[in-house]
């Protein structure tokens, strides 16, 4: 709760196995395009809990999953949060399984259960990102 990963050339989180509940965090700016590294990496994970969250400006040297990489079985909600990446879209499609509702998203295959898709990254949306602070500005 309450986190924010930021700034990791490697990527940002990854969890594998396991079980994610993430409330009111920010993965913000992570990865190279060096490196695989991107936001947030799934694999074999239960996403018990995502909501209120921040996933922008991350990037990776592979093409379409800078924000979020699904490998395996995953599965879950993903709610009320911004999933937008530098060069969209971002969102693997191998993230079908989660349901996305209430959320800003970069991949059109994710619109819908009340999404808006944005096609464009805009730093504007927040408060000041240039020191890593990504509360919505006003």
């Amino acid at each position: 709760r309450r986190s924010t990963i930021a700034a990791n050339s490697g990527g940002g989180l990854s969890v594998s196995g396991g079980t994610l509940d993430m409330t009111n965090s920010a993965v913000v700016g992570n990865g190279s395009g060096i490196t695989v590294g991107r936001g947030i990496t799934l694999e074999d994970t239960s996403v018990t809990r995502f909501s209120f969250n921040t996933v922008v400006a991350n990037i990776s040297s592979s093409a379409n999953d800078d924000s979020l990489r699904c490998l395996g079985t995953v599965s879950g909600a993903v709610r009320n949060s911004i999933i937008v990446g530098q060069t969209p879209p971002t969102i693997e499609m191998a993230c079908s399984a989660l349901t996305f509702t209430g959320t800003v998203v970069d991949t059109a295959s994710f619109v819908g259960a009340n999404n808006l898709l944005e096609s464009a990254l805009d730093l504007g949306w927040f408060t000041n990102p240039g020191a890593s602070d990504y509360h919505l500005s006003t």
